[in-house]
């Protein structure tokens, strides 16, 4: 490998704009031109930078002579010169896409970095490699042994000597020339190369670097990383100085002790001053957060007597010193998708991470598509701290991935046993967070502790509400979560329009364990459950008129939360009619946007319901009845909505009557008693339009054009969706804009129009997918698969029909299975299998027959035309005695026969 780049063209192109794009042009021609002369092959360039592959050392040799030859002949002083260092090494390396990576290619970057403009370096490799002295007059120079960066063992570097080339340079820019206490053999860094760059460049500008972090993140392995890679630009070096074993009065002494200062009396600080003021050198002060008061003194002295000096510091929160420049070191980043490739999951610095310490500890060990989604779970769950990581890899000597999964519920005991080399509060999770804890003042701990009630963040708002007391003042949570978010304990959430917070995992069991231990947990959790019920009750009364996204939105951010006070208010005897007051109040938000989990927690409230008082409980009923509705459970949904309509007639509450018409009219007309149903949406609609209540208008709307529908009055479907359709967008309803285009995607099929139907079924369904909405996505999913057969295109329709069938599996729709089944049913036809498309037929008919459902038209076509291709293809008693077969599948075996077409 040949690599080469321009020395100090950074400079170069603030000096020269205008000039530098033309001479670039040039010496890119020149570099290729000599590289392709002597059979190499360039497979990439980076700004200046040339990477090149040879078959032999001897070429690329060559090639690196010929092109210091060429580049010295052209003038370039219109950019004050132009100088190229060049790199030549050789081993083994793995290709991927013509690109290559591994060992071989960071040590060539190394060694390049180490040379000057004119220079070419060999590597003891590529100068073992060729079998005698290059020839053309050119030899091979030794210039003795040198430590690389990020390589700890020194090794022999030659310098290419051959006629026209310069022969005398400056010393390498190695690290074994610089004078230093950083160990030799440093971890390897991994998902911190942004943050080496970034704070390797900042050096150059701040004199006070404070990396702060969360414990266990990382910060001491990337200072010392930083403190490798720049130990070249320090004449006197770089230094560490460990604080964590020390106290504060120990502060001046160990910084003293690394250079060898002993001064007995108070002078200790004059005498280090003294010794540093005359050096270029870079002070690594590590681990500051338990003396950061003395450290801060410290180090500010030192930088306002010593001129030249630098300092990188490490802790969990920032010095507060003058000029200082604080970098918040987030963890490692995880993948947040639950489905994801190998190549996919190690793009992710945790992941990359983990495979690479499984390795260390279980040979052969890597990520593979099969194990990736368990891998990016179990990094998920681990924060992303590097620590957390590290404890949990060697675990897998011992047990599988999927074991070690499971044992993350307990992870205080599992993540035990670091090196024993490591200091004595990074040996352990709990270690690691009970040293931050020990640090706190008794209000800081208290906050911190009623936090952890907080699984999906919280705002200002809500922890003023929730954890103020008597001896927690609204002003002392301000400031007392500032300085938790300061020491690295809560992490401040920059996105989305309000200021959010939350706690790693870690560290918020840490803090549960200790909320227990107070005797608060119940009071805090009973304020909680009171504020999130306001909450939901708020955005429940303003659900008619706010715009779809600014409605939903807040209560996504607080959907954890919401799950953790049902959870207590079902746990607690004297909260059961709390919770089913939070329930009922997020009705619409159960039906609109997590229908399956509303239907789970359905099951917790029913027995209270059932006793509560009548206003009560018909909400309950009525929430049954959308949250029915929404996951295609018809039957369920109209005996829900019959109870709700005669608790709602009871207690005379109009609006509530109106509500449960609309549910009862949905499941009629879905149950196929068209006229029934009509009547009762008609009766909602007309109170609905009394009282302007729009969005209630446009669902009873959506409800009664998709009845026309059924009846094949195509067009007053038509003219009640363009009615529909304003008042969605308006309310910036994207789910109704969805449903309505999937409908006039029907519609369009009605008409035998499918190119316009696939076009408005895939509008809707990217709608559906940016929303998350599993139901919609499935419904749509089928209906594009039958556009798709009507088309004759069988491949497409295949794969849609199977993600739709896995949806439905999720989902636990028996409709949405049996209407996925039929259109696999309808491909193994087409495609030359009759026997099976008939026995899923058969399953599909007994699943319509339970369901008491009818088809609908598009659906009932498609059957129509398989079972008359059935008839062609297959005897009648075999077609029926498939048929029968069929009827008496289970619905998994019916799942497992449709994905064998």
């Amino acid at each position: 490998m040949l690599f080469s780049d321009i020395e100090g063209s950074t400079a170069r192109w603030k000096m020269y704009p205008d000039a530098m794009p033309v001479h670039l042009r040039k010496h890119d021609e020149l570099m290729r031109a000599a590289i392709e002369r002597n059979r190499g092959a360039v497979f990439k360039t980076v700004g200046d930078e040339f990477c090149a592959v040879f078959a032999g050392t001897g070429d690329a040799l060559a090639a690196a002579a010929d092109a210091q030859r060429a580049l010295s002949a052209e003038d370039w002083s219109a950019v004050g010169g132009l100088r190229v260092r060049m790199a030549v090494h050789c081993g083994l390396v793995s290709e991927r896409d013509g690109d290559y990576f591994g060992t071989t290619v960071n040590r060539v970057a190394r060694l390049l970095s180490a040379g000057h403009g004119g220079q070419v370096l060999v590597s003891a490799q590529a100068a073992g490699a060729i079998a005698h002295e290059p020839g053309g007059g050119a030899s091979l120079v030794d210039l003795g042994r040198h430590r690389l960066k990020d390589f700890p063992e020194l090794e022999s570097v030659y310098q290419l000597a051959a006629p026209q080339l310069p022969g005398v340079f400056p010393p390498l820019r190695t690290v074994a020339e610089r004078p230093t206490n950083l160990p030799q053999h440093l971890p390897s860094l991994i998902g911190r190369e942004a943050d080496l760059r970034d704070v390797a460049a900042r050096l150059t500008q701040s004199r006070l670097i404070s990396l702060i972090g969360a414990g266990g993140v990382g910060k001491t392995v990337l200072a010392l990383q930083i403190g490798t890679r720049c130990l070249p630009q320090f004449e006197d070096g770089a230094w560490l100085v460990e604080l964590a074993p020390v106290d504060a009065d120990a502060v001046v002494p160990a910084l003293a002790a690394a250079f060898g200062i002993t001064v007995s009396g108070g002078a200790v600080l004059d005498a280090l001053t003294e010794h540093l003021k005359s050096k270029n050198l870079l002070l690594i002060v590590d681990n500051c957060e338990h003396v950061s008061g003395a450290a801060m003194h410290a180090i500010d002295t030192i930088l306002k007597r010593c001129g030249a000096v630098r300092v990188l510091a490490t802790s969990r929160e920032p010095l507060c010193a003058q000029g200082e420049f604080v970098y918040r070191l987030p963890v490692l980043a995880v993948p947040w998708q639950s489905v994801l490739k190998a190549d996919e999951v190690r793009t992710f610095g945790a992941c990359k991470l983990f495979e690479e310490r499984a390795r260390a500890h279980l040979a052969g060990f890597e990520i593979t598509d099969d194990n990736a989604p368990l891998v990016a779970s179990i990094c998920r769950r681990l924060d992303g701290i590097a620590l957390a990581i590290e404890l949990a890899a060697p675990r897998l000597r011992m047990m599988t991935l999927a074991q070690l999964s499971e044992r993350l519920t307990e992870r205080f005991r599992l993540l035990t046993g670091g090196s024993r080399n490591a200091l004595p509060h990074h040996q352990t999770m709990r270690a690691l967070i009970d040293w931050s804890y020990q640090l706190l003042c008794e209000n800081e701990r208290v906050l911190l502790r009623r936090s952890a009630l907080f699984p999906g963040g919280w705002t200002i708002g809500a922890a003023v509400e929730i954890c103020t007391d008597d001896s927690l003042e609204e002003w002392d949570i301000l400031d007392h979560l500032t300085s938790l978010v300061d020491k690295s304990l809560i992490v401040a959430d920059q996105t989305g329009n309000e200021q959010r917070y939350h706690l790693l995992e870690s560290t918020r069991e840490y803090a549960l364990e200790r909320l227990a231990e107070s005797g608060e947990r119940d009071i805090v959790s009973l304020k909680q459950a009171q504020y999130f019920l306001h909450l939901a009750e708020r955005a429940d009364a303003a659900w008619q008129d706010v715009p779809a996204k600014a409605w939903i939105a807040p209560l996504q951010d607080e959907l954890d939360n919401f799950r953790a006070a049902l959870s207590w208010c079902a746990t607690q005897q004297h909260a059961p009619l709390l919770g089913l007051r939070l329930f009922d109040a997020l009705e619409a938000f159960w039906w609109d946007a997590q229908a399956v989990e509303g239907r789970r927690w359905l099951e917790h409230f029913k027995s209270l319901a059932e006793s509560a008082p009548a206003a009560q409980t018909a909400r309950y009923w009525l929430t049954a009845a959308g949250t029915a509705l929404s996951t295609a459970q018809e039957k369920t949904a109209l005996r829900a909505a019959e109870k709700a309509l005669a608790a709602y007639r009871f207690i005379q509450d109009q609006a509530g009557i109106a509500a449960a018409q609309r549910c009862r009219g949905a499941a009629l007309i879905r149950l196929g008693k068209l006229d029934d149903g009509e009547t009762a949406i008609r009766c909602a609609l007309d109170h609905f339009r009394a009282h302007k209540h729009h969005r209630l208008t446009a669902l009873a709307l959506r409800t009664l054009a998709a009845a026309r529908l059924l009846h094949g009055d195509v067009e007053t479907a038509a003219q009640v969706y363009r009615e529909a359709l304003p008042l969605s967008q308006a309310l910036e309803d994207e789910r109704g804009a969805q449903i309505i285009s999937g409908n006039l995607a029907e519609i369009e099929a009605l008409s035998e129009n499918y190119e316009q139907a696939l076009a408005h079924g895939r509008e809707a369904l990217e709608i559906a997918r940016s929303r998350r909405d599993w139901v919609m996505v499935c419904t749509l999913l089928i209906n594009i698969t039958a556009y798709l057969l009507a088309l004759e295109r069988f491949s497409e329709a295949r794969l849609a029909a199977r993600e739709a069938l896995s949806i439905a599996v999720e989902l636990g729709s028996e409709l949405h299975l049996a209407v996925a089944i039929q259109h696999l049913a309808a491909v193994a036809a087409h495609c030359g299998d009759p026997e099976r498309s008939a026995r899923l037929i058969g399953y599909v008919d007994a699943a319509y027959a339970r369901l008491e459902n009818s088809r609908e038209p598009t659906e009932a076509r498609e059957y129509e035309r398989t079972i008359a291709q059935l008839g062609e293809r297959l005897p009648a008693f075999t077609l029926a005695a498939e048929r029968s077969a069929g009827a008496i599948l289970s619905a998994d075996q019916a799942q497992c026969e449709a994905l064998l077409t």
